[in-house]
């Protein structure tokens, strides 16, 4: 899951009846990205700088507070929302968010899909190839594996079951692979 633009902008497609926030105010916004752990991702702090005097659809201007901009798509929390509002007072619900995690990186819910589901670009293989659930899944499994050139369709059938296995061979060919390849 990439972090919905939408809510970035500020629009979560929350239709309000009353207005939620006052000039001035600091909004924190987090995504749940783990429904069955009650995980939660911030994606936004900010403060109101404009009440564009709307109800439903994006009613504010807000400015991003750098000084924060490290944890956005990396703080992790825990809190159980036992309230059919997504709009909380902090005051309300301080107490009962818990810090799970701080990412290493941006996330991006690059998860291990399974050896079956492997389809990935080059960009993309550049992306995950250092994540943990696809390091710990690569290096542990021989497998004989398909690579093709979207440029001109050639296919190169490939094994591994040296030291590190698949994630050793696919670590090779990101170190010597050619332009021609990478693109």
């Amino acid at each position: 899951m990439v972090i919905n633009q939408k809510c970035l902008r500020g629009n979560t497609g929350i239709t309000a009846k009353k207005k939620s926030f006052k000039e001035g105010q600091i909004t924190i916004g987090f995504v749940k990205i783990k429904p069955k752990e009650d995980k939660w991702l911030l994606f936004h702090i900010g403060r109101v700088t404009k009440d564009l005097n709307k109800l439903d659809g994006m009613g504010y201007e807000y400015q991003e507070l750098e000084e924060f901009g490290k944890y956005v798509g990396r703080l992790i929390i825990k809190y159980q929302n036992r309230s059919q509002s997504m709009i909380r007072n902090a005051e309300s619900v301080m107490d009962a968010c818990y810090v799970s995690q701080i990412l290493p990186d941006f996330f991006d819910n690059d998860v291990f899909p399974g050896y079956e589901h492997v389809n990935i670009s080059w960009e993309e293989l550049k992306r995950v190839i250092e994540k943990d659930n696809w390091v710990t899944a690569l290096q542990n499994q021989k497998g004989v594996y398909l690579l093709t050139d979207r440029s001109n369709g050639k296919m190169y059938v490939g094994s591994a079951y040296g030291e590190n296995m698949i994630l050793g061979r696919w670590r090779a060919y990101m170190a010597t692979a050619t332009e021609e390849i990478r693109d």
